[in-house]
Parts: structure tokens; sequence; C-alpha cells
């Protein structure tokens, strides 16, 4: 079976979560100062004036949010959990920054941490739909299909077009050896996504698993066509192989 995580950091953050305005951080100037130097000693720069420090500050959510984005991207993963750090101590009802800073936790290998975070985002925007998708993702790497199934159902209510909350929730079901249901996701996908190849290759496994000898031989030869087509002749090579183990 082929598994598609497609987790990405988050690039924007919502303004409203940030109610730090200049005015009361030129006020609060002590707070200002800690605050900048903080993020200075993260980001390694030095030599400060005090008009930077309070501009800095006041800019500083936005600012650190989109570093520690830079940061996740490059795979610099500690660096982007200190930086989604700062950003929480400034506001901490940032479903974004705890998005962000999750999925940089899942990229450390901590995923009690990372599923905390997507809880945390969950329960500040139950409509953010990017941290049901990467916890029911963790579920079903942990073999919680069942609770991997619920998170991608809620995705699925949220927005009926994610076509990879489908293919996840097709893939748990899979796995729970409940081939009906997945066979019926795996279409929803190629509804949303007809050139998805992977749901063609997946479905003709559930197929398979279901008895279905015939659609599951089409739906692997159909697969193993298209990868070659693309160019991918490793995975190719893996529908043939798959055809031939299954005795297709």
């Amino acid at each position: 079976m082929k598994v598609d995580l497609g987790n990405h950091f988050c690039p924007n953050l919502s303004q409203k979560k940030f109610p730090l305005p200049l005015a009361s951080l030129l006020v609060n100037f002590p707070f200002a100062l800690t605050i900048a130097l903080g993020i200075n000693l993260i980001l390694g720069r030095s030599g400060v004036t005090g008009e930077m420090v309070a501009l800095e500050s006041a800019m500083a959510p936005e600012a650190i949010f989109a570093q520690g984005v830079k940061a996740g991207e490059a795979g610099n993963y500690a660096e982007a959990v200190e930086l989604f750090s700062v950003v929480l101590n400034l506001s901490p009802d940032s479903p974004e920054t705890h998005y962000n800073r999750g999925l940089a936790w899942e990229r450390l290998g901590n995923v009690d941490q990372a599923i905390a975070d997507y809880g945390r985002s969950i329960a500040l925007d139950r409509y953010y739909i990017p941290p049901y998708i990467n916890r029911g993702n963790l579920y079903s790497q942990q073999q919680d299909h069942y609770g991997a199934i619920e998170d991608f159902t809620q995705a699925i209510t949220y927005d009926p077009n994610r076509y990879k909350a489908y293919y996840n929730r097709a893939n748990s079901y899979f796995q729970l050896g409940q081939y009906a249901q997945a066979i019926a996701d795996y279409n929803r996908v190629l509804v949303l996504r007809p050139d998805y190849i992977n749901a063609i290759y997946n479905r003709g496994l559930a197929h398979f698993q279901a008895g279905q000898l015939d659609n599951s031989r089409q739906d692997l030869l159909f697969s193993a066509q298209a990868y070659l087509n693309r160019g991918d002749r490793r995975s190719y090579l893996e529908a043939l192989d798959q055809m031939s183990e299954l005795g297709l």
C-alpha cells in the first residue's frame, strides 16, 4: 500500500491573533527589550539599538513566524520549534503556530508533542483542516486507525473536496479490513483527482482483498502503465511485482 502524508508548513499567520500593538510595546519598553533580546539570541543577531528593539518587538510575531516557516522548510526543525515557541509566548491562541510547531515536532520524531500541538490547534479553530490531517496520519502510524478515521472524517466534514483526507481514510479502512469503505473512499479521491495514481494502485489491492479479482487486475495494470508513463519506473516494477505475488 502506498501512503501519502503530504505534510507541509503553513506560510500564513492570522494577524488578529496577536494583540500586541506598537504603542503598548513602546510604553512597556522593558518587556519589549526582553522579548527582542530573546528573539535575537535565537536568530543569532547582536548589536541592536533601543529603537530597533522596540520596533522589532512590535513586529516580532509575524517576523518570527516567517523565520520559523523558513527554518522548517529548510529542515532545521529544532530551530523551527524554538521560533514557533517564541511566537506562542507572545500569543498562545494561534492555531497556525501550534500546527507548524506540531509539524516541526513530528519531523523531529517527537510524536507526543506533535499530537499535543495539533490538538491545541484544533481546539483553537475546529475548522482549520491541516492539524486533522497530520494528527490522523500520526494516529494511523501508531495503528490507531479508528482515531485516524475520526480525524479524517472531521476534515472531510469541513472540506468535502480535501482528497487526501479521503485517501488517508481509505488507507485506514484498508488496514482495518473494511475494504468496501476503502474502495468507496478511493473512488471519491479519483472523482476529485482522476490523475492520482496511488489511489488506483491501492484500490487494486483493496479489490483483491474483497475478492474482486478482475477489478484488482485492471487497477494494478492501469497504475503500472501510468507510473511508467510518468517516468516512475520503481513504482511501475512494484506494481508488476505485486500482481505477480497476488497471482494476477
